[in-house]
């Protein structure tokens, strides 16, 4: 999920291709959002699962009826997640999808701004995109249907499910403390223009390349036997981290090796312990030379 808000950014509106850039732009994750900005889910888990905090009791905790959890009913729908705005839903997934709608609701009206079936919201999000159009944005994974589509809202935003929309969902959001701010909502999404910037963010996750080539510093050169230990780099003075890459000499099996046997460590603050600790095939989720 990505940071809506930076810390000290003042805004009285957000565009969506904005939001969008909050999907690509990597120096975001080195940025706390604004106090108070809120992020959470709302899932089909088995509601009888409750904390009694009077009693602090859980009850009914091994509930397992996790397929087709809601809210209750709006509309004669299946309401399925109730947002008080500004904010932006980042994440919708289901495990099995269906031909049942998916509706959109905004700021208090009766009738949706946009329903589609639920299957078809990940394989083409409308008639005038292609399908599989998305591909980064829409990637179905392990089994799963996802949509990192960023679908913004300002008052309220109800999702609601018709009769056969399937089984598991996941909604992922985040609230801005700021309710003055004003956002696009899901018709700007489904727009022309809104079609056009989903495509360009599409591409842009896609061809990551461009990640690689732009604004590198000149790169330091080492080498590092089997079982040794070097030290890449220290900093000791307030700042952030932007980019970090490692190419190795050879190819083939030198890459491979490299992926699957060396560590990356990073220390904080002279601990004593790694906060970081991974092979660099899992830092850069990078296996075997292929990118997954």
């Amino acid at each position: 999920m990505a940071r809506l808000s930076k810390e000290g950014e003042k805004l009285d509106s957000m565009t969506y291709e904005q939001i969008l850039s909050r999907l690509t732009t990597l120096a975001s994750l080195t940025e706390l959002p604004q106090p108070n900005e809120q992020a959470g889910a709302f899932t089909s888990t088995d509601r009888r699962s409750q904390y009694d905090q009077k009693r602090d009791a859980y009850i009914d905790w091994g509930a397992n009826l996790d397929a087709d959890g809601d809210l209750g009913v709006f509309n004669g729908e299946r309401l399925v997640a109730d947002l008080d705005g500004p904010g932006v839903v980042w994440r919708i997934w289901s495990a099995a999808p269906n031909d049942g709608r998916i509706n959109f609701y905004v700021d208090g009206e009766n009738t949706p701004v946009f329903s589609r079936g639920f299957k078809q919201f990940f394989e083409q999000l409308t008639d005038e995109v292609s399908p599989a159009g998305f591909p980064s944005l829409c990637p179905k994974l392990s089994g799963g249907y996802n949509s990192f589509i960023p679908i913004p809202f300002n008052q309220n935003l109800k999702i609601t499910f018709s009769e056969g929309w399937g089984q598991y969902y996941h909604i992922t959001y985040s609230k801005l403390p700021d309710k003055t701010i004003q956002l696009p909502d899901v018709r700007t999404v489904i727009s022309r223009l809104g079609l056009i910037s989903l495509a360009n963010t599409d591409r842009s996750l896609y061809d990551t390349q461009h990640y690689l080539d732009n604004d590198w510093p000149p790169a330091e050169t080492m080498t590092i036997l089997p079982g040794e230990t070097r030290d890449c780099i220290s900093l000791n003075a307030p700042g952030m981290i932007t980019k970090l890459g490692v190419a190795v000499a050879g190819g083939g099996h030198a890459v491979n090796d490299a992926l699957q046997k060396m560590r990356l460590k990073i220390y904080w603050d002279d601990a004593q312990t790694a906060a970081v600790n991974v092979l660099l095939g899992e830092f850069f989720w990078q296996f075997s030379g292929h990118q997954v």
